[in-house]
């Protein structure tokens, strides 16, 4: 048995994953925890719940499998996916060419948009407002080159030295600068103390956070599709692919979609 395990090919052994996962008869789900309408974990009771985590409850039970949910944030779930700790990602990642070439997605499950969350009191009701301001991102976040984008887009920077692939939200200048933080309970505690003047996240995510003192501009952009993510290679991730699309055809998804209220 030592013998023919050792002649694997590394490529054989990460194919073998989903014969993996049905032997030992859970798949580990990388899932947020801090954002309860998608992914949310009780502080008492520890369990988890959300539009993602019903939908991953769904995929499982199809995969013929338990859904074992692990907590992950923005700034490290793809260390998590990397070291083996999960064994795929649904934690509201957005599918990008550029993540495409280091990890495995299925197609979207859902898509959502980038918008910015901003006090009450602050005078910035539009894009345009947020010129010459610094704002928050959570780290490993997509959504400050969402931002450049759609600034350069309508023609309010130049953005002359802007290069997809090597930007970097920390470095940026031009127009707006970003403050860094690990989640979003730091960058709510930014914007709130005045810090910055906004918080650039998904929708989706900010509307947890939208309250008598916050409101969000009115301009949405950039569509962020959501995409389950293995590691390079590996054959689960076709097959959950398949599964993602059962469950898009015969309406479980747009089900979920409404009992968690998922519209903007």
């Amino acid at each position: 048995a030592f013998l023919a395990f050792s002649s694997l090919s590394p490529c054989s052994a990460q194919a073998a994953e989903l014969e993996r996962v049905k032997q030992q008869g859970e798949i580990n789900i990388g899932a947020s925890y801090n954002t309860p309408v998608l992914g949310y974990q009780d502080s008492i009771t520890r369990e988890f719940s959300g539009f993602e985590i019903d939908l991953a409850r769904e995929v499982a039970k199809r995969l013929g499998v338990q859904a074992n949910f692990v907590p992950v944030s923005t700034s490290d779930r793809f260390e998590k996916l990397e070291a083996g700790i999960v064994d795929v990602l649904m934690s509201h990642v957005t599918i990008t060419d550029e993540r495409k070439q280091k990890f495995d997605f299925t197609d979207a499950y859902y898509q959502d948009v980038v918008s910015v969350l901003v006090k009450n009191d602050s005078q910035i009701n539009e894009l345009k407002d947020l010129l010459d301001k610094r704002l928050v991102v959570v780290n490993d976040s997509t959504s400050a080159q969402a931002l450049v984008e759609e600034l350069k887009a309508r023609k309010l920077i130049s953005a002359d030295n802007y290069v997809s692939k090597n930007f970097d939200a920390y470095s940026w200048t031009e127009g707006v600068t970003f403050a860094p933080c690990a989640d979003n309970k730091v960058a709510l505690k930014y914007l709130d103390d005045d810090k910055v003047a906004g918080f650039v996240e998904d929708y989706t995510v900010l509307l947890n956070y939208k309250d008598k003192n916050r409101k969000f501009i009115k301009d949405n952009f950039c569509p962020q599709p959501y995409g389950i993510v293995g590691m390079k290679g590996e054959d689960l991730i076709p097959e959950l692919n398949r599964i993602i699309g059962e469950l898009v055809r015969d309406g479980t998804v747009e089900r979920l979609k409404k009992q968690h209220q998922l519209t903007f």
